[in-house]
């Protein structure tokens, strides 16, 4: 169960980092 949660938040991490990349890169 930890290990999923875990999992689950860097994935979302990780998402969250590459749209903020990707809004950088269009601005």
């Amino acid at each position: 169960m930890t290990v999923i949660y875990q999992t689950t938040i860097t994935h979302i991490g990780a998402c969250a980092t590459m749209a903020l990349e990707e809004q950088m890169l269009i601005t």
